[in-house]
């Protein structure tokens, strides 16, 4: 029964396993017979936990180049991709245009345009068509949220995946990581002694 006013509380999904995760990123790094767009949008998801809705709204303004570096700015601040994922999203950034079907396709900056003039794809279209290559987002992006906050402090990981700090340090916790040990002993490291 549930009582008018009252909000349930949100499950969570299942994390994608992650033998199953790192299957499914080998895959799209590797398997050059799927759409460049399924597979740059599918790692954005398995590698760093990014939401759909974000990776449609990316423009080639997000990406950006320097020598041979990829960076893509998902956050506040741009991250540096590493290879192969970095090559696969400068293909995408400089080469979607030529691809293109239809002259309004060549002429969007999103990297996932879509059907009409002034949009990207919609989400569920997206959606869909990364659970027909096997990626099901929800699953696939709690298990790279849950595994990157276990191996970096909250305030780093809400920097580099454009998420509120709240909700780094509630994921650093599901993870079970002890970030406040780690500051306590970084800011030790580095204090200077008085003069």
């Amino acid at each position: 029964m549930v009582v008018a006013g009252v909000r349930r509380a949100r499950q969570h999904t299942h994390q994608l396993p992650a033998e199953d995760r790192l299957a499914a990123i080998r895959r799209l790094l590797h398997d050059d017979t799927l759409d460049l767009r399924d597979r740059v949008g599918g790692l954005l998801v398995l590698v760093f936990a990014q939401p759909l809705s974000r990776i449609l709204t990316l423009t080639t303004d997000h990406v950006a180049f320097s020598g041979r570096q990829v960076a893509i700015r998902l956050g506040s601040e741009p991250l540096e991709l590493p290879e192969p994922l970095a090559q696969l999203v400068a293909t995408l950034a400089r080469e979607r245009p030529a691809r293109a079907t239809t002259a309004v396709a060549r002429d969007t900056r999103w990297l996932f345009p879509g059907m009409r003039l002034d949009a990207p794809l919609s989400e569920e279209h997206y959606r869909q068509r990364l659970k027909k290559i096997g990626v099901t987002a929800l699953p696939a992006r709690t298990a790279a949220i849950a595994s990157l906050a276990a191996s970096m402090p909250p305030a780093i990981l809400a920097d580099l995946l454009g998420i509120s700090e709240a909700s780094a340090a509630d994921w650093s916790a599901l993870a079970g990581g002890d970030w406040a040990r780690y500051a306590a002993h970084a800011s030790r490291r580095y204090q200077v002694a008085p003069v």
